[in-house]
C-alpha cells in the first residue's frame, strides 16, 4: 500500500487528485486552509 501526502487539497486539483489516488488505493493524507 502506497502512502500519499498532498497539499492544498480541500479543492481544485489537488482535491481531484486525492480521490484518484484513493480510488487506486493508496493512503492519502491531505492538508489545506
Amino acid at each position: 500500500m502506497k502512502h500519499v501526502v498532498i497539499s492544498g487539497s480541500t479543492r481544485g486539483i489537488g482535491y481531484g487528485l486525492a480521490w484518484e489516488f484513493l480510488w487506486a488505493g493508496c493512503r492519502v493524507m491531505i492538508s489545506g486552509q
